[in-house]
Formats: structure tokens, sequence, C-alpha cells
């Protein structure tokens, strides 16, 4: 977690460095770059919610099923 801060900071300094040097279309590309790979985190972690929930869900079915039986 502290290593994608850090590696979000580093993000952050080099399109400002880039914005300070006049380079705003390389500014804007570094921006879509890391906008793209967020996003990309961002729906790997609701993929994984979305799992975990299923399995969730499946587990607590057979707890009642196996309560259902005795």
């Amino acid at each position: 977690m502290m290593n994608d801060i850090l590696n979000h900071i580093d993000d952050l300094k080099k399109i400002r460095g880039l914005i300070k040097s006049g380079d705003t279309e390389a500014a804007v590309k570094q921006c879509e770059e890391c906008i793209a790979y967020y996003e990309k985190e961002v729906s790997a972690f609701d993929k994984w919610c979305d799992e975990q929930s299923q399995k969730e869900t499946l587990s607590q079915a057979e707890l009642l099923g196996k309560e259902g039986v005795r």
C-alpha cells in the first residue's frame, strides 16, 4: 500500500516537472497513463470483491443446507 502511494507521488512529481518545463503534451500523456493504471487496479479490485462475495454467498448457502438436514 505504501509503495503505491510513493509511486503515485513520483508520478505526480513527473507530471509537475513536465508542466513546469512547458511540455504539456507529455504531461497529459503521463496523466492518461496514470489514470489507465489506477482504473485497471480498481477494476481488478472490484472483480476480486465480486468473487469474494460469491464465495461467501455459496458458503452461507452450504451452511443453510446443512442446517436443514439436521
